[in-house]
């Protein structure tokens, strides 16, 4: 079983933590919000964001990102690229023993047009990058949460690492994840 911290706890961010919650993975979510944050805690949902579907009870939320950060061994980006930069920063800030990072966002960074990777390795400090993956692909949270049938890939260099990736979101049932060693062709 593993500990995942996902950033973010908007549909695309929530709908993964569903899937690893109901894979039987422990996950921290973490939001800015306070209220989105209770009904995850309380209601196990966040309709909001989700208005259908429920969260397993193995999925919480908390408002502080030392926490999250400190919670996962894995930690999921799950925030808009366009903002991307600033919370690696404030990761940075924070964490305090090597993780891997995956990244769910889409697209590059608005004016730089650097990819995820890039801008992990530029604000995460070394010391603290156990690796990283991207995890994409033609998706939306919403046919997710329905169970409908979805295949992504998990990219990475270390082919280990996307594997591990794999392992945490894919299913029986409706969610498919597929390796590869091409991280620059997935970005």
């Amino acid at each position: 079983m593993e500990k995942l911290s996902i950033i973010g706890a908007g549909s695309w961010g929530s709908a993964l933590g569903k899937i690893a919650g109901d894979n039987g993975h422990q996950v921290m979510l973490y939001d800015r919000s306070p209220a989105i944050v209770s009904e995850i805690n309380e209601q196990h949902t966040n309709k909001a964001k989700l208005p259908v579907g429920r969260l397993n009870e193995n999925v919480r939320a908390t408002v502080d990102l030392r926490a999250a950060v400190a919670f996962g061994d894995i930690i999921l980006l799950a925030v808009p690229t366009a903002v991307i930069r600033e919370v690696l920063k404030e990761i940075n800030l924070v964490i305090e023993e090597p993780k891997l990072f995956v990244n769910a966002s889409k697209g590059l960074e608005p004016g730089t047009f650097k990819r995820v990777s890039e801008i992990v390795s530029e604000e995460i400090d070394k010391n603290f990058l156990a690796g990283f993956v991207a995890l994409s692909g033609p998706s939306h949270a919403e046919e997710v949460i329905l169970g409908m049938l979805t295949l992504v890939v998990a990219a990475s260099p270390k082919l280990e690492d996307a594997r591990r990736i794999q392992k945490v979101f894919s299913n029986q049932s409706y969610f498919r994840v597929y390796t590869l060693s091409d991280l620059l062709g997935v970005e």
